[in-house]
């Protein structure tokens, strides 16, 4: 699913109230544990959701909207809402594992030319030729790693990424009443033994959240990355994305991301919810983006029907 970002932790925000020490000024350090410099491969399970959104299987609703830098509103027309299906346990045995996708916009190596599927920070310095934003240059310590895959260089410098991405609808509502935020949600796997998975924004210190469900119990916090106050630290590297990794094991598991944006204050982080009618700022999930990459590891799946 693009736009997730490689990256995999253990679960650290347990609820909306949960006090955090002093803030630091030290770059990145109020991250949350499950941010990682690299998807490790320490995990003996099997994949059986494996998602790139840079894949042509996915829909090109992106089109030529420019690079990656580029946020298309919701009157573009180029948002859709689908339940899609990808394939499960490598794609050997004709299993597939449907997704919703709720005001979405797929970004892949086909769109504008193979400019598109890439992070912000990317597209900004090596399509767009401009400079890096604060610290999103990948020189920071823990922060080397490109989301983007396949990259071609000149002369030492990247030229071409691929970091594909699925983009979720941030504008305002138009009738004061029905919210156009986007949002994407696999429901009620068997088991996951661990999510990996990657997400970018489109500037500096835009946050997301991703939230857990288990059987048909509530959904609750699994990561929750502040909105705007980066200066103070939180959640810097946005705009080059993040590595997530998080040890799930648990049963009956579903997955959303993110529906709404959340500020981070300096007592509590995700303490200030906006509105969901309200115009926010955009994440991405990738392989190497918003949304890039999504991988799922646990036993093999068997789908018959899942309620959406």
């Amino acid at each position: 699913m693009k736009q997730l970002y490689r990256s995999v932790g253990v679960a650290v925000v347990a609820a909306l109230c949960q006090a955090l020490p002093a803030v630091s000024q030290t770059v990145g350090a109020n991250d949350p544990s499950c941010v990682v410099e690299k998807w490790l491969d320490t995990s003996s399970s099997p994949k059986i959701i494996d998602i790139n959104f840079s894949d042509t299987s996915w829909p090109n609703t992106w089109g030529d909207s420019g690079t990656g830098i580029q946020c298309p509103e919701y009157t573009s027309g180029r948002y859709v809402n689908a339940i899609l299906t990808t394939p499960a346990n490598g794609g050997t045995d004709g299993v597939a594992y449907p997704v919703l996708f709720h005001n979405c916009i797929f970004a892949t190596t086909a769109s504008n030319g193979g400019t598109a599927a890439a992070t912000a920070a990317f597209s900004r310095q090596f399509y767009e030729g401009q400079k890096a934003t604060n610290y999103n240059d990948w020189k920071q310590a823990g922060h080397t790693v490109m989301l983007e895959d396949n990259i071609v260089y000149d002369a030492g410098k990247p030229v071409r990424g691929e970091a594909g991405f699925v983009q979720m609808c941030r504008n305002a509502s138009t009738d004061g009443v029905t919210s156009l935020h986007g949002w994407m949600e696999i429901d009620h796997i068997p088991y996951v033994e661990r999510i990996q998975w990657s997400w970018s924004s489109t500037s500096w210190g835009r946050g997301i959240k991703c939230d857990i469900k288990v059987g048909d119990g509530p959904w609750e916090p699994l990561v929750w990355m502040g909105s705007e106050k980066q200066k103070q630290q939180w959640t810097v590297f946005a705009d080059q994305g993040y590595f997530m990794e998080n040890v799930i094991d648990k049963r009956d598991v579903s997955f959303r991301l993110p529906k709404s944006r959340l500020l981070a204050s300096t007592k509590y982080v995700s303490s200030v919810r906006t509105s969901p009618l309200n115009r926010l700022h955009t994440p991405r999930p990738i392989r190497s983006e918003t949304l890039a990459n999504f991988r799922i590891s646990a036993s093999s799946v068997s789908v018959v029907a899942i309620p959406m």
